[in-house]
């Protein structure tokens, strides 16, 4: 994995972006078939070699995202790809966040619309990068913050996001990049967090490469905590540095187990929802994560009857 290999965090973030497997196959969400498929780049040597000139001067890509705000994940995430679709040379980026209006009403906007010098196709490229903790016993899988379900997530961009190009109104802006045909991909990276029980049936689509990883109720993280030493050593990580997994500077910079308990305490006090830990080996490497949850979580009913539903079977 060349983003392992990597030390500048963000030059880690645009290697994880770019060339990590999907969380999902897009071929096998519902309703796409063989129409929609992922986002083909292949990490070669010289995209390699690229990366790892970028690791030791990240100055161009530091320029790029300067003004960005990188607690915004999902702008983050598009913008790394974003510069690496201009900066490969096997690559053109034609055109990023597009909006179709019908009058003065918005229809949606195009991601990113990329021409692949060596595959000759003009890409309509869907993104997105989530974080779903799963409801136990169920089918549901719930952002942090209870306001976003994976499901809903992947039918908006399925079922319209990357539909965009068909409609009528679509054509003449194309037709003004020098688009005629449109290739359909999305790309959805991120991770899946179970409980410890009475695990959430996984998504369709999901890509079984990617380990799932697990959250745990406070109550629960402290009694592992107290009773496992390969339970020590956990910290928690800041929103910007939840795509690539950690690097610390010097190995030993864990947060003890007490006062992390404290910390998380603290947090969950004023309101806060799930947080993410990692954990790192002698080098620095993160070796595993997860997110703890103040108690209980989800809230009852969490703004949709079907949650509701699963907390109380």
């Amino acid at each position: 994995m060349i983003w392992q290999e990597l030390t500048s965090p963000a030059v880690r973030d645009l290697a994880w972006t770019c060339f990590s497997p999907p969380l999902l196959h897009s071929h096998q969400l519902p309703g796409c078939g063989d129409k929609i498929e992922n986002c083909h780049l292949t990490l070669t040597s010289a995209r390699a070699a690229f990366l790892q000139r970028l690791d030791r001067d990240p100055g161009p890509l530091l320029a790029h995202l300067t003004g960005k705000n990188r607690t915004r994940l999902g702008i983050y995430f598009e913008s790394l790809w974003h510069f690496f679709l201009r900066s490969d040379p096997d690559t053109e980026l034609l055109a990023h966040n597009l909006p179709i209006r019908d009058g003065g009403t918005t229809l949606g906007e195009f991601d990113i619309l990329y021409l692949c010098k060596e595959r000759q196709q003009h890409i309509h490229l869907e993104l997105a990068v989530k974080f779903y903790l799963g409801v136990a016993g169920s089918d549901i899988w719930l952002g942090p913050g209870q306001r976003d379900r994976l499901d809903h997530k992947v039918a908006h961009i399925t079922q319209r996001q990357i539909r965009l190009g068909e409609l009528q109104l679509a054509r003449e802006p194309l037709r003004t990049l020098g688009i005629e045909r449109l290739h359909k991909q999305v790309e959805i990276k991120g991770y899946l967090f179970k409980p410890e029980t009475r695990s959430p049936t996984l998504p369709p689509g999901y890509n079984r490469a990617i380990p799932l990883s697990n959250w745990y109720n406070i109550d629960e993280f402290q009694a592992l905590a107290s009773t496992d030493a390969a339970w020590l050593g956990w910290q928690l990580i800041k929103r910007e540095r939840w795509l690539s997994p950690l690097l610390l500077p010097e190995a030993n910079q864990a947060t003890g187990d007490d006062a992390l308990l404290a910390q998380l305490s603290d947090i969950f006090r004023t309101g806060a929802g799930p947080q993410m830990l990692a954990c790192c080996d002698e080098q620095g490497q993160e070796r595993r994560r997860c997110f703890v949850a103040p108690q209980p979580w989800p809230t009852q009913g969490a703004n949709d009857p079907m949650i509701g539903e699963a907390l109380e079977s």
